[in-house]
C-alpha cells in the first residue's frame, strides 16, 4: 500500500511531462496537415488555371501579359499571390520541326503559321502532315512558387523539397527567407492562331 501511495505523485508528474512533450508534436502535426491542404488546394486551382490559360493561348499564343492576367484571376482565392510571378512557357516539340512549317513575318521573326491548314497539309507528305500536327500541338508549362506561411512547418517542407532536388526557380525567394513550394503544371493544346517561334 505504501509503495502505491508514493508512486502516484511520480506517475502524475510523468504524465504531465509526457503531455507537455506531446502537445508541441501534436500542434506541429496539425499545422503540417493544414499546410499540406493549402498546397493541395494550390495544385488544384493551378490545374484549372492552366486549362484556362491554354484555352486563351490557343488563340493568342503571343499575348504573354494576358496569359499572366488569366492565371492571377483564376488563382485569386489563394493568399500571398504577389510574392512570386509564375513562369509561363509555350514549348514546341522540336523533334517534329521542319523548315516548311515556319516562315518569316514582316519583322523577320520566324513564325509558325496554322492558318489555311488544309491547303498547307495538301503540300506535305504523309509523314510531314503527322509532324506538322505534332508541332502545332505545343505544351503549355506553368511554374509557380507557392509561399508557405505556417511557421516551422514551412521550413521543414522547404528543406524537404530542397533535399528532393526540387526545381531551382524557387530558390531566389527561398534564399530571401520565405520558404516556397514549387508547383508545376503542363498541358498540350492545339494552336488556333500563328505563333512566333522563339529559340
Amino acid at each position: 500500500m505504501k509503495g502505491t501511495r508514493f508512486n502516484r505523485p511520480s506517475q502524475h508528474g510523468q504524465s504531465m511531462v509526457e503531455s507537455l512533450l506531446a502537445f508541441p508534436l501534436l500542434l506541429t502535426v496539425v499545422a503540417g496537415f493544414v499546410q499540406i491542404c493549402w498546397i493541395l488546394l494550390a495544385g488544384a486551382l493551378m490545374h484549372t488555371a492552366t486549362i484556362y490559360v491554354a484555352n486563351y493561348a490557343a488563340v493568342h499564343p503571343d499575348d504573354y501579359n494576358e496569359q499572366l492576367a488569366i492565371f492571377w484571376h483564376r488563382m485569386k482565392p489563394l493568399p500571398g499571390l504577389g510574392v512570386s510571378p509564375p513562369i509561363v512557357e509555350i514549348q514546341l516539340h522540336e523533334d517534329f520541326y521542319d523548315p516548311k512549317f515556319t516562315q518569316l513575318d514582316a519583322y523577320g521573326n520566324e513564325e509558325l503559321r496554322v492558318d489555311f491548314a488544309r491547303l498547307r497539309l495538301a503540300d506535305f507528305t504523309r509523314q510531314e502532315q503527322l509532324n506538322w500536327l505534332q508541332f502545332t500541338t505545343p505544351t503549355l508549362r506553368i511554374k509557380w512558387c507557392f509561399p508557405l506561411k505556417i511557421p516551422l512547418v514551412n521550413v521543414i517542407i522547404g528543406r524537404a523539397q530542397q533535399s528532393a532536388m526540387a526545381p531551382d526557380y524557387c530558390m531566389p525567394m527561398t534564399a530571401g527567407g520565405q520558404p516556397n513550394f514549387a508547383i508545376e503544371k503542363e498541358i498540350r493544346f492545339s494552336l488556333k492562331n500563328n505563333l512566333t517561334v522563339r529559340r
